[in-house]
């Protein structure tokens, strides 16, 4: 048999018309440090939303976003309403400029971002802003994006605009992490979202700065609340312990809490249901102290697979400095299994072909990792954002029980440097969208996207699901059809990305079993247990066609996806 194939990159281009035409590369028109896959329920449409939030602009000289279209290749522009209550006497207008926000898929399928930058707007500031030098960093807005609005073009929403005060956080922060929760043991908090962490403000000289250390929680009644006890307060309090990289355990002896890996070397565990009663507390620290600090490194969980009792996540690169971004990656990892009572790291040197930082790792529908984007870095002054870029992307098998066995392939190299600020985004045909890079720091400025087309896209024919379905349930059983035997079914959650952080990015196996053929191949499908396995909202489901079946026999084929609803 031939050897696995590749993959293929290729170029995002402007649409023309039918005939002769030149290819021309589009512009993405703004730097794509933020996307989202998003999907509207009622036409059956996905789409890629990216934004930067600079410069104002438009008709109405309002921060924007953008909206690809893979059908069509064309881009429109959104309106950002502005924040609806006046600032503080004295304070500058601050417009909604939602860059290096948090954000996060919702369980009723629209987006929430919150935090931000705040900038002084007298001057305004250039196409490309910089970082400001001294003074407040963060704003406390939060805004809600709906994929199918009631009027057309308000895509946008402020959160709690129905109220007389809209729902804006009780800190600015910038760089916040968004986690949505699952089981909410009755009588606990009525909470669907947590914020963590991100500057309040970061002041000259460097390493002057105030974290946000007051988590809160959100729900669509009474938007966000302080935790009821004392004792809440985040335990890592180091200068880039912004944006800390969190997971939801979704079975064992923590399942529900969430989980804190990265940057930070100590790990932690955060419970937001602690009842304030002795013998426990919101916080307490896992897994040992790691030998790295792993700044702009990724956190990924591995696909969680029936039984349901091993959740394993491995932290892929970053660098090692707490005090200064101008420092060198590392390709190295760490592993831990948080549904395990007493998890400990596991840490493996040389793993990677290239050591990176600043990059993505997305989990492909046939449990592969993707690592891709990033650079070495510089430990000379201002080059730790961008010098040094890595092209080449690396496919990591884990599907070895042994974690020694695991492997890392090279695999081609993109077109362009993406470095900070570079986004990536599993997309429901099973593609790879890769943008962004640049903007406010010493790195590469790219607006173009590109496609990456996995090797299993040439490896055979693809299975189709057969069956319309749009909406499944927790613990109940569900049938589809396919027009080809399939192995494996897979439910992937839409993305969410920015800064290297997924804080929507889930893989969940599902079990199923075959039913006799009419023609076509019936499954009955088991959807996950519960939300701590798979909280609600919007995922892609895939369906997987045997590596025997393909020209390698080394591959599965996924399926284009469905996108369910999962409630």
């Amino acid at each position: 048999m031939a050897a696995p194939h590749p993959g293929k990159w290729s170029p995002v281009f402007v649409p023309v018309p039918a005939g002769n035409q030149p290819n021309v590369v589009q512009n993405t028109e703004h730097i794509a440090a933020h996307a989202c896959v998003i999907f509207n329920q009622v036409t059956g449409k996905w789409k890629v939303l990216y934004h930067f939030a600079f410069p104002l602009e438009g008709p109405n000289d309002k921060v924007q976003s953008r909206i690809w279209d893979p059908e069509t290749n064309l881009i429109t522009a959104q309106d950002i309403p502005d924040w609806p209550t006046s600032p503080p006497s004295g304070d500058p207008y601050i417009p909604p400029r939602l860059f290096c926000c948090g954000h996060v898929h919702m369980a009723d399928g629209k987006i929430m971002m919150a935090g931000g930058i705040k900038l002084s707007e007298n001057p305004p500031p250039v196409d490309v802003p910089h970082y400001p030098t001294a003074g407040n960093r963060g704003i406390n807005y939060t805004y809600i994006f709906d994929p199918n609005p009631a009027i057309p073009g308000q895509e946008w929403k402020v959160a709690g605009e129905q109220s007389l005060n809209p729902y804006a956080m009780a800190d600015d922060r910038f760089y916040p992490t968004l986690t949505q929760l699952g089981v909410v043991p009755q009588g606990s908090i009525n909470g669907t979202i947590v914020v963590m962490s991100g500057w309040i403000e970061d002041n000259n000289p460097p390493m002057s700065w105030t974290l946000a250390r007051e988590p809160q929680y959100y729900d669509e009644v009474n938007g966000w609340s302080y935790f009821p006890h004392s004792g809440a307060t985040q335990p890592f309090n180091g200068h880039f312990e912004y944006y800390p990289y969190a997971h939801l355990i979704p079975a064992g002896p923590n399942a529900g809490k969430i989980f804190y890996s990265l940057p930070m070397k100590q790990a932690y565990l955060f419970n937001p249901f602690w009842n304030g009663i002795p013998n426990g507390g919101y916080w307490q620290a896992i897994g040992g102290i790691r030998n790295d600090y792993r700044l702009n490194g990724t956190s990924t969980m591995l696909p969680l697979l029936p039984p349901y009792t091993k959740a394993k996540v491995i932290l892929i690169g970053g660098s090692t400095s707490d005090t200064s971004y101008d420092s060198l990656a590392v390709n190295s990892v760490d592993i831990i299994d948080i549904a395990e009572s007493n998890p400990q790291w596991t840490h493996l040197n040389n793993f990677s072909f290239f050591a990176r930082k600043n990059h993505l790792t997305i989990i492909l529908p046939d449990d592969k990792l993707f690592a891709v984007g990033g650079n070495l870095g510089s430990t000379e002054p201002n080059q730790g954002f961008g010098a040094n870029p890595v092209y080449s992307a690396e496919l990591i098998d884990t599907s070895d029980p042994q974690i020694g066995n695991w492997k890392s392939i090279m695999h081609p190299a993109h077109v362009y440097p993406r470095e900070h600020h570079t986004t990536a985004l599993l997309l429901p045909d099973a593609r790879v969208w890769l943008a962004g890079s640049g903007g406010g720091v010493n790195a590469d400025v790219v607006m173009h996207s590109e496609i990456y087309e996995p090797g299993y896209l040439f490896e055979g024919t693809r299975p189709v699901i057969l069956t319309p379905i749009s909406n499944i349930s927790y613990n109940s059983a569900f049938n589809i059809e396919t027009n080809l035997p399939i192995s494996t079914i897979r439910l992937i959650r839409l993305g969410a990305v920015t800064h290297s952080t997924d804080m929507s990015q889930l893989s969940v196996g599902l079990s199923f079993m075959a039913g006799p053929s009419n023609g076509t191949n019936p499954y009955t499908v088991t959807p996950p247990p519960n939300a701590n396995v798979a909280p609600p909202g919007l995922y892609m489901l895939f369906v997987l066609r045997p590596k025997i079946a393909s020209l390698s026999g080394e591959t599965m084929i996924p399926s284009i996806a469905k996108i369910v609803k999962l409630s």
